[in-house]
């Protein structure tokens, strides 16, 4: 009875929740610059200055070209910031002191998704809703989550090359050119359901 109720207590749940916080270490890191960034991303879009008008016509401008392009097109405008990501990414998995770099790409998803968000809901208010679910929220939760694992991928792939011998490294490179490989063939899919997304139901935009 003394020990189910020791475990019970405040302090041992402090210490199970320290070492879950511990454990997931870089995928709350994750979470926290990826609100960061949408709320730094919605409030800069929603601003006053040159800059804030500036972001707002140019994404005003890409909405209405989005309307006109064709699903090839649409592929070929998506896959160009795609393959930048991943270009990134990978840098980033060779790159053994500069590991902390990976914690920047959710800041900028974040940026770039909340400022479209912003632009969006404030141009064409809240009669939106079915556009944003369909062509941004979805695709881009699904975007999120295969982001979350690359990127904790990558900082385990740099802790190890670290730590690791000459022999475990070698064995260890292989295995990350499969995940490369993997993750390449997944945010291309990725990238084919979003532009299909976006091809059959960006007509809800002008449905208000």
């Amino acid at each position: 009875m003394v020990r189910m109720v020791a475990t019970i207590t405040p302090k041992g749940g402090r210490q199970s929740w320290l070492r879950y916080a511990r454990a997931r270490k870089s995928t709350l890191q994750f979470f926290f610059l990826l609100c960061c960034g949408l709320a730094w991303g919605s409030f800069y879009a929603l601003g006053e200055g040159d800059g804030s008008q500036l972001l707002r016509a140019i994404m005003l401008k890409e909405l209405v070209l989005q309307q006109q392009r064709s699903f090839r097109e649409l592929v070929i405008s998506g896959a160009v910031g795609m393959l930048g990501m991943l270009l990134y990414l990978y840098l980033c998995l060779y790159c053994s002191k500069g590991n902390w770099l990976v914690l920047l790409i959710p800041f900028i998803f974040g940026l770039a998704t909340g400022s479209q968000m912003a632009v969006l809901l404030t141009e064409y208010g809240l009669s939106v809703w079915a556009y944003l679910i369909s062509c941004v929220f979805i695709p881009r939760l699904l975007m999120v989550l295969l982001l979350l694992s690359a990127c904790n991928k990558c900082i385990r792939s740099c802790v190890q090359q670290s730590t690791a011998s000459r022999t475990s490294f070698r064995k260890e490179e292989r295995g990350e050119e499969i995940s490369v490989r993997l993750y390449f063939v997944l945010f291309l899919l990725a990238l084919l359901f979003q532009s299909f997304l976006l091809y059959i139901f960006r007509g809800l935009l002008w449905l208000q």
